[in-house]
């Protein structure tokens, strides 16, 4: 059986019986959804997510995904359902994630492109109340898209802290790419009247 062919049988076996993913009926829409082998975009989840239940219900499946998949390995359906829970959780501004999130992104264990995208997410969803976890984000043993994701979502804040930590670690940045969004980040700030301490 080729994998495509082999995907498809399991999508319709999820649809069809929820029980076999050990959740509702919505549960095993929002599984299938992540599942599809060209998915929506991060862009267009909202919208296919609303279309599936509110977000009382879809926000609780999402945490779910992301907490029993967090030590995913890529190439795994789980691993798709991880990166899919994360990336929507931060689009769909799910404040009861942070602590989920914040869990997440210091856990060495959960593969560093999820760690990425969980620093976006607890950027889009309040970067006031995680500036605390996406300062800890830039330092420069975290991958580079870790750094950079939290440097963006520092930036939506109006905090001098946050200044003055995109600051110092690009100073130290060795990378001239992730040195260039700090600096980018740092400018948003500074353009906001945010001076440093």
């Amino acid at each position: 059986m080729k994998p495509g062919s082999l995907m498809a049988v399991l999508l319709i076996m999820t649809l069809a019986t929820p029980g076999l993913c050990q959740g509702t009926e919505l549960e095993g829409k929002v599984r299938a959804l992540f599942l599809l082998q060209h998915g929506p975009t991060f862009a267009e989840l909202p919208n296919r997510l609303r279309q599936l239940g509110d977000n009382k219900e879809i926000v609780p499946i999402l945490i779910r995904f992301a907490s029993t998949s967090r030590h995913a390995q890529e190439g795994t359906q789980e691993f798709m359902l991880l990166n899919g829970a994360v990336g929507s959780l931060g689009v769909l501004r799910a404040g009861s994630a942070n602590e989920l999130l914040s869990s997440l992104l210091t856990d060495r264990r959960v593969h560093e492109n999820v760690r990425a995208l969980t620093a976006r997410s607890l950027g889009q969803i309040d970067s006031e109340a995680n500036k605390q976890s996406l300062i800890k984000a830039l330092n420069p043993s975290e991958h580079y898209l870790t750094r950079i994701y939290a440097a963006e979502g520092l930036a939506s804040t109006r905090d001098a802290d946050a200044l003055n930590a995109l600051e110092r670690f690009g100073r130290e940045e060795e990378d001239s790419y992730v040195r260039q969004q700090f600096e980018k980040a740092a400018q948003t700030l500074r353009a906001k009247g945010v001076k440093p301490r």
